[in-house]
């Protein structure tokens, strides 16, 4: 079995001035995930960590702005897709920022929009985020393996122990709850509790099918 092609996302989080939770996802436009929604991210560039290659996607993608730093660590999760042997496995690093710079833009990858967290749209996702990003959301670090049969169906998922070289050995997960912003153009989100669907999968042939095409990820 090859090694995974090492992908990286990361999920906006805020609270309104009246106290709703929301996350920052959008319609991926191209690449792995093309036509379903998921949250910024893409592949790692050579020399890159993970948490660079969050932060630079999130800019590339939306214009907006996160220190390192205050990348959360939310999730470290492995994609097989032994049908299609033409796509990567995938190991995903999955990061949630609740402090952050900027307005969202639309871009060529990703048309992006503040979307209340109890309106997530799990049936418009990559099939295996409802299995994961609600746990993340919740504070929860999470370690998972997905195989899929085709191109979006998950057929077998397992809970596994922290692998070598994951972020949750050395920058573990909070739980949430997050904190209200000033103002919904806050720069400042909710409270730190991993989120959301890996921005760049295959893009799927159907809904909530997965279908990539080796350019994204979870996200590239």
């Amino acid at each position: 079995m090859s090694d995974p092609l090492h992908v990286t996302s990361v999920l906006l989080r805020r609270t309104t001035p009246d106290g709703t939770p929301e996350v920052l996802i959008g319609l991926k436009k191209t690449g792995f995930g093309a036509g379903l929604i998921n949250s910024p991210g893409g592949k790692l560039e050579p020399g890159e960590t993970p948490a660079q290659a969050a932060a630079r996607e999130l800019t590339e993608e939306t214009s907006m702005t996160v220190d390192i730093a205050d990348l959360i660590p939310a999730a470290d999760v492995v994609f097989r897709f032994p049908d299609v042997p033409e796509w990567p496995d995938l190991r995903l690093y999955f990061f949630i920022a609740t402090t952050f710079a900027g307005e969202p833009q639309e871009s060529a990858e990703i048309a992006v929009t503040w979307t209340p967290e109890n309106d997530i749209p799990y049936n418009q996702m990559w099939e295996d985020t409802q299995l994961w990003l609600p746990k993340a959301l919740a504070g929860e670090f999470v370690t998972m393996d997905f195989t899929f049969a085709g191109r979006n169906k998950v057929a077998e998922y397992a809970t596994v122990p922290p692998r070598s070289g994951s972020h949750a050995t050395t920058s573990p997960n909070p739980s949430s709850s997050p904190k209200p912003n000033p103002s919904p153009n806050s720069s400042q989100g909710p409270s730190p509790s991993p989120s959301a669907s890996a921005s760049a999968r295959p893009s799927p042939n159907t809904r909530p099918s997965r279908s990539p095409s080796p350019s994204a990820s979870p996200n590239p």
